[in-house]
């Protein structure tokens, strides 16, 4: 499998994040994340985070930092989580 990083909020990144920005999995979202859960070949920490967006029933998209502090909010989490190499691999 080639590799893999997933830079964008993650179901652990949500302390903080306003509650009323998560949104609803949907249908679709709960097909790929329980997709992502059950494949062996997937990397622990990718399961990981699909079984806690299932068990929390919701998700949160970059944007929802936005609601928190803008743009600068958003570019300050992007920035932070590249130079501190702080992905989901």
């Amino acid at each position: 499998m080639p590799h893999l990083a997933w830079l964008g909020l993650s179901p652990f990144d949500l302390d903080g994040v306003d509650p009323a920005s998560l949104q609803p999995l949907t249908p679709r979202d709960r097909a790929l994340a329980s997709g992502i859960a059950a494949r062996p070949e997937m990397p622990a920490a990718w399961a990981a985070c699909a079984q806690e967006m299932l068990d929390r029933g919701c998700k949160a998209e970059l944007e929802s930092l936005y609601s928190r502090g803008g743009v600068g909010q958003v570019l300050s989490y992007v920035l932070r989580k590249l130079a501190t190499k702080d992905w989901v691999t």
